[in-house]
């Protein structure tokens, strides 16, 4: 019997060593145009894993030369979504296409990166990278990505930051943009019956307990109520004054009409932040 435990317990160990070496497997760099060297590689992969470690926040380049006939933002959400990128429930991340079918660069946030990377960033961040890419120092575009997203990281979510989806309507997400599953509709709604239930019982409890104490109230006399005094009081207008004072407002330092994350949904059905642009 304890043999067969002692095997059991191995086989498990080996199963999720395996499992584990396969998710590890995913490489951070996809360098499917072969625009780097292998040191270059080498040290991006470097960065990248100590990047996406160190915030739980995956962090992804890819290069290609074939689209696959998709827009450069609509293979970007693709091959993140497809190669399960991401930490945690809401797939946290982001990835950095450099497309060389359609020669342009496209940045892909998913999950609560899309708060820390927001539309504002994700341009200034393409302001700083497309000159390399424009003079074909593909390896420095990739630097200044990595470390902008970092910065952003570190900095964390804007003040202003928030959600906007397509059309101007939210569909049913959470907080990231992420669909709903039915376990998230599950567990909302038990949470919702608890709270119901909460409420219930404190409203019969008060109830109860005002049915089992009534108030003893003393009602009035004839003479306690003879003896009220009325009183007459007139107040006389004088005059009036009314001061108006402007309130000036400001649009400096704010530009673009403030932060936000514009959403959109990938062929996989889940929301994605990002932009793309040509180089």
């Amino acid at each position: 019997m304890k043999r067969r435990m002692s095997s059991l317990i191995f086989t498990l160990i080996c199963f999720f060593t395996l499992c584990s070496s396969l998710m590890a497997a995913v490489p951070r760099v996809n360098d499917l145009a072969d625009l780097l060297n292998l040191d270059e590689i080498e040290s991006l992969e470097k960065k990248l894993d100590i990047l996406s470690e160190t915030y739980q926040m995956e962090t992804v380049i890819v290069t290609t030369n074939d689209a696959e006939g998709k827009t450069a933002t609509a293979y970007a959400d693709d091959f993140y979504d497809t190669n399960g990128y991401g930490y945690g429930d809401n797939w946290d991340g982001i990835l950095f296409l450099i497309d060389m079918d359609n020669r342009e660069l496209a940045i892909s946030t998913s999950g609560l990166s899309a708060k820390y990377v927001d539309d504002r960033r994700i341009n200034t961040l393409m302001d700083t990278i497309a000159p390399y890419l424009t003079d074909a120092n593909y390896y420095q575009g990739c630097i200044t990505f990595i470390n902008g997203v970092e910065t952003y990281f570190k900095s964390g979510i804007p003040s202003d930051s928030h959600l906007i989806f397509e059309d101007g309507k939210k569909p049913f997400t959470n907080s990231y943009g992420t669909p709903l599953t039915a376990k998230n509709y599950l567990v909302y709604a038990g949470i919702a019956f608890l709270a119901a239930l909460v409420m219930a019982s404190i409203v019969r409890a008060i109830i109860s307990y005002r049915y089992k104490h009534p108030r003893h109230t003393v009602p009035a006399t004839l003479p306690d109520r003879l003896s009220v005094n009325y009183t007459e009081k007139q107040d006389q207008f004088i005059s009036t004054h009314t001061t108006r004072t402007k309130i000036e407002t400001s649009n400096s330092g704010r530009g673009g009409g403030g932060g936000g994350s514009s959403m959109h949904t990938s062929s996989s059905g889940r929301s994605h932040g990002g932009d793309s642009r040509g180089f």
